[in-house]
Order: structure tokens, then C-alpha cells, then sequence
């Protein structure tokens, strides 16, 4: 039954329009972010000052994000919080290329605990197969880390005779069910994607172990950019996200809207395209 119901309420949302601009003073600003840019080679320093709107009443702290990269790929990323002396270290590791400079092993790590782990497989340049491996953090009350849930997976990918991707399976195993129960039971999720007469993917269903668990539907501009996207799913509800971009193509306006809770965030840009002021808005009648 879900199979058909997602698709009719998909359509039902998409049909209706937002002005993500036209603010009428129902919104109330909840937050705002100044950032500052800071460039040396590879390395890039943003120092992050993020202001909670709490009626007459606000907090800011500061935060300071070091990134390395090469070329436009970020390996390394440290983000230390002034105000409560938390550092959070995310590293991307890239321990193998193949002969084209695809990527082909790949390792995600936080304050130098194992988070993920990818292994790429490829033809003619297109990925075939992705085999993962996804460490889930498990906290208690307080916030600690309690300990790790692991969950393998398997991706493969199909495409069409314009090397576009038409559809997916993916294979998931949680490990911490195998230990417990020692019964292999797998999660299938098959996704397919239909396009338009430019290549840009319009609608995308999944569905996992035979049912329906999401539909989306993209709708794009005349430079082929996302304008609004609209997904229903079973575990989130739905979703629309719309979008408004300036002339250099930075996204400045986003409205996202699930269910009954929306949420408003408008961008400014410097000249190099980097964000500088980012402030967050939710309706007044949310609290």
C-alpha cells in the first residue's frame, strides 16, 4: 500500500509553490553566523562567531575550523570551540588512486577513532561497486560515547547507454545483530532515478526490502540548478527544500520545510564566493 501512497503525496506537495523571500514578519531570527576566511596554500582557517537568538535574551560562542586539502578534496578537518574547550578532529584518508585518479580506498576517523571505511571498484571510469564499513557511535545521557555500532554494506550501480546512473542496490548488514543473534540477515534498498532531456535527475525512488521507503522529485532552473526538491519517506515524513541563488551562482536563500517544522536560512557571500554571514530563521508561531 505505501508503495502507492508516498508517490500521491510526493505529487500533492510539489504541486504547491514558496516564496522563500517573502518573509511577511512571520519569521523570527534564532540565529546568525560571521565567519571569517583565512587561506595559506592547502590550508584554510574560518573562525566561526554563532549568535542563539533566545527572545530578549542571546549566547554566542566561537568556534575555529582548520581544513587541509588537496586540490578541492578536504582531508583533514579540526574544529575547536572556544567557549566549552571541545576539539573535534575529522580526518580523511586516502590511501589509495587508481591509474585515471579515481579514488579507491578511503578512511573516515574522529579524534583518531575509526568511523568509516570505502573501498571503490570501477569500469571505464564509472563506479561499479562500493564496499563500506560505518562505525555508529552509541552515547548515554551525558553525552559520552558509550560504544561503537558497525554496519557493512554493499552498493552496486547501474547506468545507461549515456553512462547515467538509472538505478542502485545497496546491501546492509548490521554487525552488532550478527554477533548477537549469529544470523546473517541483510537490508536490500533498490533506488532508481529517471531523468530529463538534460540529464538531471527528476524523480528518485527507493524501495527497501520490497516496499516503498522514499520518493523525491527535483525541479531545476534554466542553468540546471536545484530549485526545489521534495521527498516522502516513511521514517521522515516530508521534506521540501527550495532553493534561490545569486548571480554567481551561490546559494542564498534555502527554505527547508518537514512536515510542520520550516526553517529559513539566508546567506551572504564575499567576492571570492566564500559564505561571510549565514542567519537562521524559524516561524514565530514555532515557540
Amino acid at each position: 500500500m505505501t508503495r502507492y501512497i508516498l508517490p500521491i503525496i510526493l505529487l500533492s506537495v510539489f504541486s504547491c509553490t514558496s516564496n522563500t523571500q517573502d518573509q511577511d514578519g512571520d519569521w523570527a531570527l534564532r540565529s546568525t553566523e560571521n565567519i571569517f576566511h583565512s587561506e595559506n596554500g592547502n590550508e584554510k582557517i574560518q573562525i566561526v562567531y554563532s549568535t542563539q537568538h533566545m527572545g530578549v535574551s542571546s549566547y554566542t560562542d566561537t568556534s575555529i575550523i582548520a581544513q587541509q586539502y588537496m586540490d578541492t578534496l578536504l582531508l583533514d578537518e579540526v574544529w575547536y570551540n572556544l567557549t566549552d574547550g571541545d576539539t573535534i578532529k575529522w580526518s580523511h584518508a586516502i590511501n589509495k588512486f587508481s591509474s585515471e585518479g579515481l579514488l579507491i580506498e578511503e578512511i573516515d576517523s574522529v579524534n583518531g577513532t575509526l568511523r568509516s571505511h570505502f573501498l571503490s571498484f570501477y569500469e571505464n571510469s564509472l563506479l561499479q561497486k562500493q564496499e563500506s564499513l560505518a562505525m555508529i557511535p552509541g552515547y548515554n545521557d551525558q553525552g559520552e560515547i558509550t560504544g561503537y555500532d558497525t554496519l557493512k554494506s554493499v552498493n552496486h550501480y547501474y547506468y545507461d547507454g549515456n553512462n547515467r546512473l538509472i538505478n542502485a542496490m545497496t546491501l546492509e548488514r548490521d554487525e552488532l545483530s550478527f554477533q548477537l543473534a549469529r544470523v546473517t540477515k541483510f537490508d536490500t534498498t533498490f533506488t532508481y532515478n529517471q531523468f530529463d532531456e538534460r540529464g538531471n535527475i527528476i524523480q528518485r525512488v527507493s524501495i527497501s526490502n520490497r516496499d516503498t521507503t522514499s520518493v523525491s522529485m527535483t525541479e531545476y532552473d534554466e542553468l540546471d540548478r536545484e530549485i526545489k526538491s521534495v521527498m516522502a519517506s516513511l521514517d521522515l515524513g516530508t521534506s521540501t527544500i527550495t532553493s534561490e541563488y545569486d548571480d554567481r551562482g551561490n546559494v542564498i536563500s534555502e527554505l527547508h520545510i518537514l512536515d510542520a517544522f520550516s526553517i529559513l536560512t539566508l546567506t551572504e557571500f564575499d567576492e571570492q564566493n566564500r559564505p561571510v554571514v549565514r542567519r537562521i530563521y524559524e516561524p514565530k508561531n514555532s515557540y
